[in-house]
């Protein structure tokens, strides 16, 4: 293949509803990530002085985790659409030993 790896050829194959089904995955994400802070908030403010420290550094992390789980399951369910395994992405190297 003569494809550079700038190219972003796997984005041509995107239809409009694919692209509606990505802003509504990265949209719910974010609406996830935001209902888990605020609920940790609140935790943290009627919880004892002891715990409200462990329950603030819980946040950053859950909001990495929902972030990541989102793009995991998108991207993975976007690739099975377009009949793609991660091996046969037009950038990966094929027929080398």
């Amino acid at each position: 293949m003569n494809e550079h790896a700038g190219n972003l050829g796997i984005l041509c194959n995107l239809e409009s509803n694919d692209l509606v089904l990505v802003v509504s995955a990265v949209v719910l994400a974010w609406l996830l990530a935001s209902a888990i802070r605020w609920v940790l908030r609140h935790a943290a403010e009627s919880a004892p002085l002891r715990l409200r420290l462990p329950i603030l550094r819980v946040i950053p992390l859950l909001r990495l985790g929902v972030g990541i789980a989102a793009l995991t399951i998108r991207g993975k369910e976007a690739l099975r659409t377009m009949n793609l395994r991660f091996a046969q992405a037009p950038y990966a190297e094929v027929g080398r030993d």
